[in-house]
């Protein structure tokens, strides 16, 4: 009794928490005590709260709806961090709407843990319930959030991409679908196209037909015949849309572009690298043009199995500066 009355009374002190630790410690801290505490006046001692509860193997309803509903107003950072940490934990309904909430307050971008502790969580959730991840965090009010917009959903796609499965790349159609329009989109095809190529390390990369209906309108409606967006064209080249490579061959071609920008196209026709491009590839290699464009060359020439094209690049190989 006297413990809780120094958790009770001592505010924001070090002796109210050591009796809270105390306390816990002791056994004298049940589910229902903890839930109170959630509203306790010291960030420390919410804190604590929240960690101890997310330690029990399984909390009751009441206790879940009692996070969610101070994931949406809790106004400290380091309570955040824990209520984040603790999503986890929790049952996929309340873990994905802990993640939300915080998201929605969108105060912890620029933390050093908060926002990767709450992808950590919606990683663990996603997969399983993908329809309520979905509900939760493909809203005009989340793609508000910067911490969301920025963090969160681009890894969320990615590890669907990843994951390759019917309901999951449904639900990559339906994040697309979500973008605002006229915001950048760049952040969103890299992360696609890293998740899809995770998938192929695994197995055969997948090709354009393959994905569902909804996801290559999606994509395909992205294009335009005279973009110079380098992630969209990646994507699209890789997965075998034949715009997209015919695009990036006549910009690697274009003496007027960058040579960076040349030598980044010269890699996406090279990947992977066809025979029928094989003169392309050895004329800027063996030509005049600056050593990015010529190692980009390089790298697509080495996947070719054919044995004069290994010793013509022996013989220039020496021409590198």
């Amino acid at each position: 009794r006297q413990l809780r009355d120094f958790v009770t009374r001592g505010g924001d002190d070090q002796l109210s928490l050591e009796a809270f630790w105390t306390l816990y410690g002791s056994g004298g801290a049940d589910e229902s005590y903890l839930r109170d505490q959630l509203t306790h006046s010291s960030p420390r001692i919410r804190r604590w709260a929240v960690r101890f509860l997310g330690d029990q193997e399984k909390i009751a309803a009441p206790t879940e709806t009692a996070l969610i509903a101070m994931a949406e107003t809790e106004g400290d950072a380091m309570v955040r961090n824990q209520l984040a940490s603790t999503a986890a934990r929790l049952s996929p309904a309340a873990g994905l709407r802990v993640v939300q909430r915080i998201a929605l307050q969108n105060r912890d971008r620029h933390d050093s843990h908060t926002p990767l502790l709450l992808w950590w969580a919606l990683e663990r959730h996603c997969v399983a319930a993908v329809d309520t991840s979905l509900d939760l965090l493909n809203t005009p009010a989340v793609w508000q959030s910067t911490l969301a917009r920025e963090i969160i959903l681009p890894r969320l796609l990615r590890r669907y991409a990843a994951e390759g499965t019917g309901p999951t790349l449904q639900a990559c159609a339906a994040l697309f679908a979500g973008h605002p329009l006229g915001g950048d989109r760049s952040p969103f095809i890299a992360a696609f196209d890293r998740g899809l190529r995770q998938q192929s390390a695994t197995q055969r990369a997948t090709k354009l037909d393959e994905l569902p209906a909804s996801l290559v309108k999606q994509l395909t409606a992205l294009w335009q015949s005279d973009t110079r967006d380098e992630a969209l064209i990646r994507l699209l080249s890789w997965i075998g849309y034949e715009p997209a490579r015919n695009r990036a061959l006549s910009l690697a071609a274009d003496a007027n572009n960058t040579p960076s920008f040349r030598a980044a196209m010269i890699r996406v026709i090279g990947d992977p690298a066809r025979p029928q491009d094989t003169a392309r590839f050895q004329h800027w290699f063996a030509g005049a043009e600056p050593d990015e464009i010529r190692l980009a060359a390089l790298d697509a020439l080495q996947q070719l199995d054919s044995a004069p094209v290994a010793v013509e690049l022996i013989r220039d190989y020496a021409k590198l500066g």
